[in-house]
């Protein structure tokens, strides 16, 4: 192999690495906030199933999307669209907490709100950028529309 070849090479393994490790540290995560296997996630009171709360955490963790939207998280959890609202509604209070969920900003009344973990959501300036990493300038987020 050449030496240029070697070097690109290393230079994607860098870059992806961290993809790679967020994407297998996500999923882990989902699972074990979906079962209750996790310490240190605490849900917030509230007259709502706990395993309700625990299935759209586990959709918010999803490392296929960035951001997710009300009717994504109902069609993944097979809850009712209300249902969802007012577990995201009551999470988005969470303050603190590694529940506490994030409604992005830049999204109009005539949009879809997008939501995701405070854990997850985008730098400043990626949100500044409306979603989008400065190391992703052109690529949109991933959000589930459909």
């Amino acid at each position: 192999m050449s030496v240029r070849m070697k070097l690109g090479l290393n230079f994607l393994l860098l870059i992806g690495r961290n993809r790679i490790v967020d994407y297998i540290r996500l999923t882990l995560l989902q699972e074990l906030v979906l079962r209750d296997q996790i310490e240190g996630w605490p849900l917030p009171a509230a007259d709502i199933r706990p395993d309700f709360v625990r299935a759209v955490l586990a959709a918010l963790l999803d490392p296929a999307f960035d951001l997710r939207t009300e009717a994504g998280i109902a069609r993944t959890t097979k809850l009712d669209a209300s249902i969802v609202r007012e577990i995201l509604d009551t999470l988005a209070g969470a303050a603190g907490a590694r529940c506490q969920v994030w409604v992005a900003p830049w999204t109009r009344g005539d949009e879809l709100s997008l939501y995701t973990l405070v854990s997850r959501r985008p730098s400043f300036l990626a949100t500044l950028l409306q979603g989008r990493s400065p190391a992703r300038l052109f690529a949109k987020p991933v959000v589930d529309r459909k």
